[in-house]
């Protein structure tokens, strides 16, 4: 081969191999990034203990309330089981005046046979009928009558090692369990508490609608579970 062919056929061979050299894509290599994926915190929780004090507040400082009770209540003694169905409505007008005033309609349920009881207070005076058939009345203060009848719908926080809150459709839901104790108006003193648990729905603008509340005790050879619900008006 002469020289100036094998000149050409050097000159081809580099041609060729720059073109394919041209037409090949190389990756350009990635440098690792130094920003990092900022961290996310959950939404806390809303303050159960917090929420119930606020609407628990507003039913004190109510001027008029309407409360729906039922109370469940069954007594196992030995082998037998004696059960009580109660439904309460209770009518109470200016709250903390001296105008104050309340009505109370019930139906107890004991064991199939139903009683019905209709209550009135005003000034200072409490008016009682049985069955349309006996009625009596005696004197009574209003703390006395308010003492007795609302405090089964207002739960004492301070009893329960821990309030728990959950929104739910019609608002949040306060739990309360872990109890130390039971609620004042319905153990006897001398019982031995098995269980309690209580909880509070407030509605959408935080206003305490209904309560519930269950506990199971022994009293003696008595084994008592009560469960009351309460609907909640102001």
């Amino acid at each position: 081969m002469t020289r100036w062919k094998r000149s050409l056929t050097f000159m081809l061979c580099a041609v060729l191999l720059f073109s394919m050299t041209a037409c090949t894509d190389v990756p350009t290599p990635i440098e690792p990034s130094d920003s990092t994926v900022p961290e996310t915190t959950a939404p806390a929780k809303p303050d159960g203990a917090k929420l119930f004090a606020d609407a628990r507040a507003a039913v004190d400082e109510a001027e008029n309330l309407t409360l729906k009770v039922t109370l469940k209540d069954s007594s196992t003694v030995g082998a037998s089981t004696y059960t009580s169905t109660s439904k309460q409505t209770l009518k109470l007008s200016d709250l903390n005046t001296d105008s104050f005033k309340a009505s109370l309609e019930e139906s107890l349920e004991i064991m199939g046979e139903t009683t019905e009881f209709e209550e009135y207070f005003e000034s200072s005076t409490l008016y009682v009928t049985v069955d349309d058939d006996y009625a009596f009345q005696g004197s009574m203060s209003a703390e006395e009558f308010t003492d007795r009848m609302v405090p089964a719908v207002l739960l004492d926080a301070a009893l329960y090692g821990s309030i728990t809150a959950e929104e739910n459709a019609s608002g949040t839901v306060i739990t309360f369990t872990q109890p130390n104790g039971a609620e004042a108006w319905c153990m006897p003193e001398p019982a031995e508490l098995t269980e309690a648990t209580g909880t509070a729905q407030l509605n959408k603008d935080g206003q305490l609608i209904s309560t519930t509340y269950n506990i199971s005790y022994i009293l003696g050879g008595i084994i008592v579970s009560q469960c009351f619900n309460c609907v909640i008006t102001i």
